[in-house]
């Protein structure tokens, strides 16, 4: 699955207040499962693998202007394996 977002403008309240600018980003996951037939040796069980943020897309915050950063936050890719079991 891939998912995308444009730029974001998020405008503060107050006196002096700026509007920040959340960076869009690009982010990708990925899901895939198995369930083994009932006439394995393995029957009951599935199997499980899912992979999010796969191109370790940051997520990146700027004050009024993009010459101004305020955040960048590198999340990282997670990978998750997963079983279960049916008797």
């Amino acid at each position: 699955m891939r998912s995308q977002r444009g730029d974001v403008r998020k405008s503060g309240i107050g006196i002096g207040a700026t509007s920040d600018i959340i960076v869009g980003e690009n982010i990708t996951d990925a899901q895939v499962s198995y369930t083994f037939g009932d006439d394995t040796a393995f029957s009951g069980l599935s199997l499980l693998i899912q992979a999010s943020n796969l191109t370790n897309e940051a997520y990146q915050t700027y004050a009024g202007s993009k010459d101004r950063p305020l955040e960048y936050v590198e999340w990282g890719r997670t990978y998750l394996l997963g079983l279960t079991y049916k008797f």
